[in-house]
């Protein structure tokens, strides 16, 4: 299916995104040069990854940065039937490559799929580094997090499995500026992000819909 050139954008890029996810036929589509960049649009479309059949998706030059790509990241890496995913000409920068990089490398691992998705970025300023953005390889600081935003969700459930696997810890939380702690849920049951069970990282589903600010310890990076 090619819908290139569109200007897809907003409503009506999200209703494609709400629908990948129920079509079982579609193998190729191609979305670049529609300029839909790190808004919701972006974790509509990201939301129906593990769901659905496309094996080859084109996402070139639609104005995906770090943000985009950290999303787009934690989707790869619940596993998907993706063999190829294009994202040239999309300013990713170094962290947005590398965290796209490992999520396509965990991805079999972790859906038991016996191929990775092969990524294409060609002209993504991987030289470029924001030292202010979110790296999950070095995730110590504080944070504030608004739970209705795509991103900040993004970097909470990062900062959740760095502290499953022991890699480091949350100092403290506060929900709307109590100190609290902080309840998820974990295969359909109440968990606290401190608890280090074995319950697996992708289960997690982040429920608050306030801001919340989290200082984190000094963490290793996630495996």
């Amino acid at each position: 299916l090619g819908l290139a050139y569109n200007h897809l954008r907003g409503a009506g890029a999200r209703r494609i995104g709400h629908s990948l996810g129920k079509n079982k036929t579609l193998r190729k589509l191609d979305l670049q040069w529609n300029g839909f960049g790190d808004d919701e649009t972006m974790a509509d479309i990201c939301k129906s990854i593990p769901d659905f059949c496309v094996e080859e998706l084109n996402l070139a030059h639609n104005r995906i940065k770090l943000q985009g790509a950290c999303i787009l990241a934690g989707c790869l890496e619940s596993g998907s039937s993706l063999r190829e995913l294009i994202l040239d000409g999309n300013l990713l920068g170094q962290i947005g490559a590398r965290m796209l990089h490992r999520a396509a490398e965990k991805a079999p691992l972790k859906s038991g799929r016996d191929f990775a998705t092969v990524l294409q970025m060609a002209n993504c300023g991987i030289h470029v580094i924001d030292h202010q953005a979110f790296d999950p390889c070095e995730p110590a600081g504080p944070y504030t997090l608004d739970m209705r935003d795509a991103y900040d969700r993004t970097i909470l459930i990062n900062l959740i499995r760095s502290s499953l696997n022991g890699s480091g810890s949350f100092v403290h939380i506060r929900v709307n500026g109590k100190t609290t702690n902080f309840n998820a849920v974990a295969n359909g049951s109440q968990c606290t992000i401190c608890d280090n069970s074995s319950i697996d990282p992708a289960d997690w589903c982040i429920r608050t819909p306030s801001g919340i600010c989290l200082p984190v310890e000094q963490m290793d990076g996630p495996d």
